[in-house]
């Protein structure tokens, strides 16, 4: 993952309320460093100027090496052994912290939880498959709220996807049985039955492959509670407990 990935999960982080801490701040700053190239007219300045041979003698060493750190920094071989270090830095610093904040953010996926599932259930199914014209102001308002409650869960889910990228770790897009059934395990549980845990499934696998279902830009969460599920975010070791009890979509 290159620094600039590594930036932008830490900015999802952030964005959900968790901060990073001391030692993962300054390893952003210090990922920040770049080459400061000698300039050419201060060394030459330094030559003109000299006023003794000691001076002459430590200006011309000075430009000397400002000349080999300009050639050499235009070396791809070089920067790209420069960033290499930078961004090894920055990994080995920042994964302590991404492994300490999974847990905060299950449990702020989990508090916002449930206001969303009382929501969805006040939005009858079906309702924004017609036209918002024909839609009642009551269900209007119900979608609006169910709009505003998904926001902190995506929010937390986008970061917790991210976190788990960047631990290597990275979640399926659910284009697959599999991918579909690992989906669930990490925001499902407490179905009432087997047919209803394989239908969230199928249901996440039909709108990753732009199938039409209802609500899609409230998934993967709706087809959670849809089915009489329970929405929480575990951490992996949780969500893999989980998969074995789960079965690929597009069950024959």
């Amino acid at each position: 993952m290159s620094t600039n990935e590594v930036h932008r999960m830490i900015r999802a982080v952030e964005s959900i309320g968790i901060t990073p801490t001391k030692a993962v701040n300054e390893a952003i700053e210090r990922s920040g460093f770049v080459v400061n190239r000698p300039s050419a007219e201060e060394a030459q300045r330094a030559l003109r100027d000299a006023a003794s041979q000691h001076d002459y003698d430590q200006a011309v060493y000075a430009t000397a090496v400002a000349m080999t750190v300009a050639q050499v920094a235009e070396s791809p071989a070089f920067t790209s052994a420069l960033n290499g270090v930078r961004e090894s830095a920055l990994r080995e610093a920042v994964r302590p912290w991404a492994v300490d904040v999974l847990p905060d953010m299950c449990e702020r996926f989990n508090n916002a939880a449930p206001g969303f599932s009382a929501a969805l259930t006040a939005v009858p199914e079906g309702a924004a498959s017609g036209s918002i014209l024909d839609t009642g102001p009551d269900t209007v308002a119900a979608l609006m709220a169910v709009r505003e409650a998904a926001e902190p869960l995506h929010a937390t889910y986008a970061a917790y996807k991210a976190v788990l990228t960047f631990l290597g770790d990275p979640v399926p897009s659910g284009r697959t049985g599999p991918g579909a059934s690992v989906i669930v395990s990490q925001i499902g549980s407490d179905f009432p039955d087997d047919d209803a845990l394989w239908n969230a499934t199928n249901d996440v696998y039909a709108w990753s492959m732009s199938h039409g279902v209802e609500l899609p830009q409230l998934y993967p969460f709706v087809p959670i509670v849809r089915r009489g599920g329970r929405l929480e975010l575990v951490e992996p070791s949780e969500a893999n407990r989980r998969l074995v009890e789960i079965p690929d979509a597009r069950r024959n």
